[in-house]
């Protein structure tokens, strides 16, 4: 079977590639992936095959760049991949591919990667853009069980807004009764076709409408056995231009 690979062995096309976000390095961009070590592989492991040869592409579709690898270094039906580009800020769209030799028609796949180049900000890390209270963190300090202080700024603040607004229920706040989320109600919902996308755009137009200081990056949904969700966030900070996670888990 045709399968392309990252460099720890996993299937890309069974487990799609996270978003990449990459802080940019000079003031022109970024390289991505690191220079010189092959990233992806392509393999063929059907013995059956009379030639198990594969070849690649690596298409940045930037109009100028697409890497070919030609069949004959694949050995024993891997196909190593070594493309880097210099990329510049803004989201970018990569496309990986690789077909076999089967006769009379190949197999044939693609993967698609997203990396998105963010500027960090110039200015000193110690000024405080943002200062104000914080949540404590699902994981990582602090949380519930290491909590000494209830202060922060900057980034924790963004982090620590973006949580409160997607864990409260609309109608929860008296004086704010459209802010908020209802995600909990649908935990309450039986089976529903979708969910993690239903919940992605309720997340994204409470952002939109309560959160204007941050922008999207990528927002996963993972259901649980206990009917909750966790939410898994990489945001860009308007203020900064700097990324950052936000993670957390809501339950009925």
């Amino acid at each position: 079977m045709l399968t392309i690979r990252d460099q720890n062995g996993v299937d890309l096309t069974v487990v799609p590639p996270e978003p990449v976000v990459l802080a940019l390095t000079t003031a022109q961009g970024t390289p991505w992936p690191p220079p010189g070590t092959p990233w992806l592989f392509a393999v063929e492991d059907d013995t059956s095959l009379g030639a198990r040869y594969v070849s690649g592409t690596v298409d940045w579709n930037d109009g100028n760049h697409v890497d070919n690898f030609d069949y004959l270094a694949s050995l024993n039906g891997t196909l190593p991949m070594a493309s880097t580009q210099f990329l510049s800020p803004g989201k970018h769209n990569v496309s990986v591919y690789a077909r076999n030799y089967r006769a009379p028609v190949p197999d044939e796949l693609t993967v698609n990667f997203t990396v998105t180049v963010v500027q960090q900000s110039q200015e000193n890390d110690n000024l405080s853009y943002l200062y104000g209270p914080i949540l404590p963190k699902d994981v990582g300090f602090p949380n519930e069980n290491q909590w000494n202080f209830n202060s922060d700024r900057n980034l924790a603040v963004l982090a620590s807004s973006v949580k409160m607004l997607i864990s409260t229920e609309i109608g929860e706040r008296v004086m704010l009764p459209n802010y908020g989320t209802d995600i909990r109600a649908l935990l309450f919902e039986p089976e529903i076709q979708g969910l993690e996308t239903l919940l992605q755009d309720k997340i994204t137009q409470a952002l939109v409408i309560w959160e204007p200081r941050v922008s999207i990056i990528s927002i996963a949904i993972v259901r649980n056995q206990n009917r909750s969700v966790t939410v898994n966030m990489t945001l860009v900070s308007r203020l900064t231009q700097q990324p950052f996670p936000v993670t957390t888990t809501i339950a009925q």
